[in-house]
């Protein structure tokens, strides 16, 4: 099943909402989806917009987005198919939402027919809050979900912008919330009807400082997110760069969970020909992952047009190996085995520490896997441990290896 929207007219108030189906590798004729009865008509009225669509079985589709009600307002709506018959309903935000109040839904996952996860935005009578809105046996029940303790409530870009769902009880979230720094995204997980604490998505050390969004709610923050187990999951989205120096420039950000924690975000590999970072206008929009591993995809400049791309969400490098020393008067030498995974990105360096990792110098020999250490102290043991570094980050350090900087040359191999 695909949706998305087509003109009638000239103006976005005349955009309408399709369905298509494929059954079988054919794709059937475009039907247009039904919307809410109290739909405004009109010059005076806003775009319709549909989001997500979630499958849980040949013929049972639902369809989420937002529709205007008036010429200031919009509100969420929900279509459910049932073997090729659509309906379309308005959605009930939480208890809190005023009647004169917008609200939006922006993804939905279903595992079964009347048994869905959908997640957007409402305006709560204070600001805009996330919300997740649950459907069990065909019936549908709303809550506000948190956002970060250093969010602002009153937030014009508080939104959960994807929900999946692995299993049947548990789904992850990804979305955006206002702090004083600026745009920033999150990310929630709920397992049976217990929610987790919101936690901020870390940005790479080249994040800038000021996450401003330019006036562009929806920009920044974690857009696609996918689990094909609650603990293996990778997400993305967009975020400002420390480069991206051009007025509402943009770079695309990925991340993976290890475990229940998410790791900090990386920056993807790009095409060749993409324009340099400052001006990259990249974004991710969609992510997929099986147990087999994941891919994001996303859309990119390249100096003279929008292009989209697909990839591995990047990772930081595994730890290298100090596979045998040679020590000498105030010397020694590592011979390293490189990461057997570098998360997709070249080694750009190794650093070396002879503290067991209390403080890190960068090797002076680059990417080589020949470290020399001069200087050293003769007869004095050093715990030795070294790392690699990539564009986004470093790798776990090494096993650590007890060495001494001797008088006599001397060739240790460790186990």
């Amino acid at each position: 099943m695909a949706i998305g929207m087509y003109p009638t007219g000239r103006t976005v108030a005349t955009l309408k909402p399709y369905a298509v189906a494929e059954a079988k590798g054919k794709w059937s004729n475009a039907k247009e989806l039904p919307l809410p009865a109290n739909l405004a008509k009109g010059l005076g009225a806003g775009p319709i917009t549909v989001f997500s669509v979630s499958c849980a079985s040949v013929r049972a589709c639902t369809v989420v987005g937002q529709y205007p009600v008036s010429d200031v307002k919009a509100e969420a709506f929900i279509d459910t198919e049932m073997n090729g018959s659509w309906s379309a309903a308005q959605a009930r935000m939480p208890r809190d939402a005023p009647v004169f109040g917008s609200s939006s839904l922006k993804s939905i996952s279903c595992h079964d027919t009347g048994d869905c996860e959908a997640a957007g935005w409402y305006f709560d009578g204070a600001g805009v809050s996330p919300a997740v809105l649950s459907e069990t046996a065909g019936k549908w029940s709303a809550v506000k979900v948190n956002i970060p303790s250093n969010g602002e409530l009153q937030g014009a870009d508080n939104s959960i912008n994807t929900i999946t769902c692995p299993t049947r009880s548990e789904c992850v979230v990804g979305g955006s919330y206002d702090t004083t720094a600026g745009v920033e995204g999150f990310f929630d997980d709920v397992t049976g009807k217990i929610w987790s604490k919101p936690t901020e998505a870390k940005l790479p050390i080249a994040a800038s400082a000021h996450q401003d969004d330019h006036g562009e709610s929806g920009l920044l923050g974690i857009h696609a997110v996918s689990c094909s187990t609650p603990l293996h999951c990778a997400a993305g989205g967009a975020f400002i760069s420390s480069v991206d120096k051009v007025p509402d420039s943009y770079s695309a950000i990925t991340y993976t969970r290890s475990g229940r924690a998410w790791l900090p975000g990386l920056t993807p590999g790009l095409p060749p020909g993409s324009a340099r970072p400052s001006l990259q206008y990249s974004n991710v929009v969609g992510a997929s992952c099986q147990p087999s591993g994941c891919t994001i995809v996303g859309t990119y400049y390249d100096r003279y047009s929008y292009g989209s791309f697909s990839a591995t969400p990047a990772s930081l490098p595994s730890p290298p190996v100090i596979r045998k020393i040679t020590e000498r008067i105030g010397a020694m030498t590592l011979s390293l085995r490189p990461p057997s995974a570098t998360g997709g990105l070249p080694i750009i360096r190794y650093q070396y520490s002879v503290d067991a990792g209390s403080l890190w110098k960068n090797s002076t020999s680059g990417a080589s896997t020949t470290i020399v250490l001069t200087h050293l102290v003769a007869h004095h043991t050093y715990r030795l441990s070294v790392r690699a570094v990539t564009e986004e980050g470093f790798s776990a350090g090494s096993r650590v290896v007890v060495a001494t900087a001797r008088d006599e040359q001397q060739r240790r191999s460790p186990a």
